[in-house]
């Protein structure tokens, strides 16, 4: 499986025609103004794959300083199309308590060791609004 297009976010819907609409798209990290806080934490991505069949999928977002685990989903899919990507979308409310890395992971098939597909880092700072200074 090769995954595309990972994305973090606030939250993801689907339009009435089939269309995906993501929500508080993060780039390279996640300020929040002071922690512990809890917030919405959402991934959306593809999936493609280069045979047909069933295939086992295991996702995680992780915090590996505090070894911490904040959501997981594990699945199948049945691919019967190898044109057509599948997307995905998963995540749920976090808490985080200190500053640090949140990790998203993967495992496919038989794998027994996560693979790190992106990080996004965390941490508390006051929000500066337009025309303000620090």
């Amino acid at each position: 499986m090769k995954v595309h297009n990972l994305t973090i976010c606030d939250q993801v819907r689907q339009e009435i025609n089939g269309k995906f609409f993501l929500i508080g798209v993060y780039l390279n990290g996640l300020i929040v103004p002071q922690l512990p806080a809890t917030f919405p934490l959402t991934v959306w991505l593809l999936l493609e794959s280069e045979i047909y069949g069933d295939t086992v999928f295991k996702f995680r977002a992780y915090m590996p300083e505090t070894r911490t685990e904040l959501f997981r989903i594990e699945g199948d899919i049945n691919v019967v199309d190898l044109e057509n990507w599948t997307p995905i979308g998963f995540g749920g409310n976090v808490s985080i308590g200190k500053p640090g890395t949140i990790a998203i992971e993967a495992m496919f098939g038989d794998e027994s060791e996560w693979t790190t597909l992106r990080t996004l880092f965390v941490r508390d700072e006051p929000f500066v609004g337009v025309g303000e200074q620090k």
